[in-house]
């Protein structure tokens, strides 16, 4: 692991840029499947959510093992640390699937999520789908990126549909779509939301 973090070189300071912005929703990108990264291998995700007035949305992991990712995450309303299994992980081609689960900082509180994630790798093409059950709390009443937060304890559920398009082992781009099921606060959350980007693997 140590050698791992090692091999990052300036990678480490942005996971710790991520979490020192800690901006109230959990992350509303989910944009996980069911391979991992492999043992010191790096993913890098950027790209935005059309939700609110928009979000810039980020992610940073590294593989501390054959099935196992670590990682930092985050967007315009929030930013934390994530883990990701693999119990089935076939990275070339076929059927894997992961649990993950996850914590952060919000806005104006925190959050917690947990969930699986399968995806079906054929060629190109890597359609995901996720589950995802959510946790907020809220400090204090507050507008920002659109959404209106009162402040509480929370929780709802979120279910993702997507594909990566690779061109690559080391690059690809992904379109996902969420619904969701609960509020948060004042804000009802229904859906689609649109979510995608860029996905690099070093």
């Amino acid at each position: 692991m140590l050698r791992t973090a090692r091999s990052l070189g300036p990678a480490v300071p942005v996971l710790a840029l991520m979490l020192a912005s800690a901006c109230a929703l959990a992350p509303i990108s989910s944009n996980f499947t069911g391979r991992s990264l492999g043992s010191g291998k790096v993913g890098l995700d950027g790209g935005a959510v059309a939700a609110g007035s928009g979000m810039f949305a980020a992610r940073l992991a590294i593989g501390l093992g054959p099935d196992m990712d670590l990682g930092a995450q985050y967007d315009t309303l929030s930013a934390g640390l994530f883990a990701k299994y693999s119990f089935i992980n076939n990275r070339d081609s076929g059927f894997s699937l992961a649990g993950f689960a996850g914590a952060g900082k919000a806005i104006n509180g925190h959050y917690i999520y947990a969930g699986p994630a399968l995806s079906i790798k054929a060629g190109m093409f890597e359609p995901y789908f996720v589950g995802r059950i959510n946790w907020v709390h809220y400090g204090e009443n507050k507008t920002s990126s659109g959404f209106d937060i009162t402040a509480g304890d929370y929780s709802y559920l979120q279910f993702t549909a997507g594909s990566v398009l690779w061109f690559s082992r080391a690059v690809g781009i992904n379109a996902e779509f969420s619904y969701f099921s609960g509020t948060t606060g004042s804000t009802q959350l229904v859906g689609p939301v649109i979510a995608g980007g860029l996905k690099l693997r070093i």
